[in-house]
């Protein structure tokens, strides 16, 4: 069975006829900014445009207060955080090891004989396995779902365990490593139709032995049936109705790419849309992640917006390594009467030493979570002050706390998690210092070290911001309002992901310049000794066997003085090495273009030299197997037949820009424009790009 694309347009770039016209010269996004129809696409993008020197771990006190914060470690700043993404425009990845999320046992998920729908975006990572999507089978087997293996997707409804006549749609599977999306729908009574869609197109129905669904299983998302059936990848934009079937009559529809799915009528079940793992229907159902699922801003749906840091905000990046910020104390962190002490924060995993992971520490007080129970605390250096109660942290998501205290009277403290009361206590003591050390990221120079992100972090000193049991968490960087005390967007990093996903960890001498750009204000400046930046491993670089493309501007007078070449681009692996996965470098021979791998049979050459101090675009492309090298938007040397799996998904391998280990194959230049996208945007010759690379979608 043909099936309709699954994204309006090809996956693949036009020559420039489609390419570079609709991207540069007037496809614009709501903004009227230049837009990428395939921004969605884009795992990794940096402009560069930071101030002259600029580095990733200098960090300003946005008070009246205008503290001196130093930051010591690998403290990183990027641009993910909680406002990076609307709600619609996030994603969540799953590991493909006992990932799922989880809306409990509800009455809102058996439709009985009823009509439904179910439909989400999805990202297949891999072929192998049973790899569920989503659906409201138990362990028994009842309910329905779809799971997508490496040759087929089905669509199926079972009651009273797995029976051989269990209504089920097979088609072709999905595509690996881009948005695909899917559909099951079902029109009331067992004597209706059940409908399968992928992309928008029918590609099946059933209309025998449909079942009876009244079992009150739970929703699960990313796993569907039994042990072992885990996603690997993406899911975004997940919608389930009860009672309507949307797509009632195998009428070929085109899923939006620029609008998120919302609560039309009878939806009792839509998520993974925010940066929280949160329902946003009327139902509001709660979800809870089971396993490592964790919020991400790659999404289905193209952004309209550009990434501004005072509009879509930043964060810092805590890496456990003796990382935090530290600064002197004085008297407008000694808090002898009201106060709220509030911040976002995001972790994997709660590990500790000897000491618990301290988020702040001024005086003897303390904002610590612990490991042991996943509970968070204010704490006032002997006792707790107030705290969660166990398991109240969410992992993998971003999550907003507020300490308050208003007043002297009983239970006049309160902790909040993501706009909902803790819990309550009576506290009149002076907290803080007025002199010494206070610390953001770890107890001590020694222990207590945090791991995970913060963003945002605001002390107002006088004023109880918040009160009742819920309120509205902030929906934008916070501001210096009145009687703040310190502020902390961690919006200084110069050098940053413009496609809101990525911290990145600047080394040596590796800086922002003003000296030289290709497009905007500045470019990254490497002087070829120990200069580098190292991009955090990440799903979102798990190529697989798919199409990729790595591309950038450079400008180097510099060509390899020694056998391993001057890197561009590559990932550092076990002992600095990447084994079989690609390369970019310029070769001693000529200063010419090198992509190749350590092994495997990726070995292509330009014909161009590039070491001419002139600014030049390169790209590497593969698509269907095959990598061209292209210098200047013409395809030099002899495309490779390259089929490796490339998997940048955790630890090492990661992506890495401009050296090979560190201490060799340094590139000594300018660096502009990187952009690392999973697809194939150049499959033949093409005009060089005349503009930066969009940071929106249209």
């Amino acid at each position: 069975m043909t099936l309709a694309p699954l994204i309006t347009g090809s996956l693949e770039a036009q020559p420039l006829a489609k390419s570079f016209e609709s991207v540069f010269l007037g496809a614009a996004g709501s903004s009227g900014e230049p837009s990428d129809d395939k921004f969605n696409y884009v795992s990794f993008m940096s402009h560069f445009d930071g101030a002259n020197n600029g580095v990733n771990n200098a960090f300003d006190d946005g008070s009246t207060g205008n503290l001196t914060i130093t930051a010591n470690g690998n403290v990183t700043q990027g641009s993910f955080s909680p406002f990076c993404r609307a709600d619609g425009y996030w994603g969540v990845s799953f590991d493909g090891t006992t990932d799922l999320l989880l809306a409990a046992s509800s009455a809102d998920f058996a439709p009985g004989t009823g009509a439904y729908t179910a439909e989400c975006w999805v990202w297949p990572g891999r072929t192998s396995g049973e790899n569920g999507i989503f659906g409201s089978m138990d362990a028994g087997a009842y309910g329905f779902g779809i799971w997508n293996d490496g040759t087929t997707i089905h669509f199926q409804e079972r009651q009273d365990g797995y029976d051989s006549d269990d209504p089920r749609i097979t088609s072709t599977a999905l595509v690996l490593n881009q948005w695909n999306h899917v559909a099951i729908t079902r029109q009331t009574g067992t004597s209706g139709t059940l409908r399968a869609y992928i992309g928008g197109s029918q590609v099946g129905t059933e209309t025998a032995n449909l079942r009876d669904l009244t079992n009150t299983d739970s929703m699960k998302i990313g796993h569907c049936g039994g042990a072992g059936n885990d996603h690997q990848g993406f899911i975004s934009n997940f919608r389930y109705q009860k009672g309507t079937c949307q797509y009632p009559d195998g009428t070929s529809f085109t899923p939006s790419t620029t609008a998120p799915l919302t609560a039309v009528t009878n939806t009792k079940l839509l998520t993974c849309q925010s940066n929280r793992f949160v329902d946003n229907s009327a139902s509001a159902h709660v979800i809870t992640p089971s396993g490592t699922p964790s919020v991400t801003a790659f999404g289905s749906i193209l952004t309209s917006a550009a990434y501004a840091v005072a509009v879509t905000g930043a964060s810092a990046l805590f890496d456990r390594d003796s990382d935090s910020l530290t600064f002197t104390n004085d008297a407008g962190l000694s808090l002898d009467g009201d106060y709220t002490f509030e911040l976002w924060f995001y972790v994997n995993s709660i590990i500790q030493d000897a000491q618990f992971p301290s988020i702040w520490l001024s005086g003897s007080t303390q904002l610590f979570l612990r490991a042991s129970n996943d509970y968070i605390s204010w704490y006032d250096g002997s006792a707790d002050i107030v705290k969660s109660a166990d398991d109240a942290v969410i992992l993998n998501q971003w999550n907003h706390v507020a300490a308050v205290r208003s007043g002297g009277g009983t239970n006049n403290t309160s902790l909040f998690l993501n706009g909902v009361r803790l819990a309550q206590a009576t506290n009149t003591d002076t907290l803080g210092a007025s002199s010494g050390t206070a610390r953001i990221g770890s107890y001590s120079a020694t222990g207590g070290d945090y791991e995970g992100y913060l963003s945002d972090i605001r002390l107002l000193k006088g004023t109880a911001l918040y009160s009742g049991t819920t309120y509205t968490v902030p929906t934008a960087p916070l501001t210096a309002i009145t009687n703040t005390e310190l502020l902390l967007n961690m919006a200084d990093g110069q050098a940053i992901d413009n496609s809101a996903q990525n911290h990145m960890t600047l080394y040596g001498n590796a800086k922002t310049s003003t000296a030289a750009q290709k497009f905007g204000s500045a470019s990254l400046l490497l002087d070829g000794t120990s200069d580098y930046l190292d991009i955090p491993a990440s799903n979102k670089f798990a190529f697989g066997t798919g199409d990729f493309t790595v591309e950038c501007f450079i400008n180097t007078s510099t060509s390899s003085a020694d056998t391993a070449f001057r890197r561009i681009f590559m990932t550092d692996g076990p002992s600095g090495n990447n084994n079989a996965n690609p390369q970019l470098a310029i070769n001693s021979t000529g200063g010419v273009v090198n992509a190749f791998s350590n092994t495997g049979s990726l070995d292509i050459n330009s014909t161009t030299g590039v070491a001419d101090g002139a600014w030049h675009h390169i790209a590497m492309v593969r698509s269907s197997g095959t990598v061209k090298l292209y210098v200047d938007g013409t395809s030099e040397g002899t495309p490779a037949t390259y089929t490796v799996d490339i998997n940048l998904n955790s630890g090492a391998p990661r992506p890495r820009i401009g050296s090979f280990n560190g201490t060799t194959g340094d590139f000594d230049g300018y660096i502009d424009e990187v952009r690392i996208s999973n697809m194939a945007r150049y499959t033949s010759n093409f005009t060089a790009p005349d503009a930066a690379f969009p940071d929106q979608g249209q």
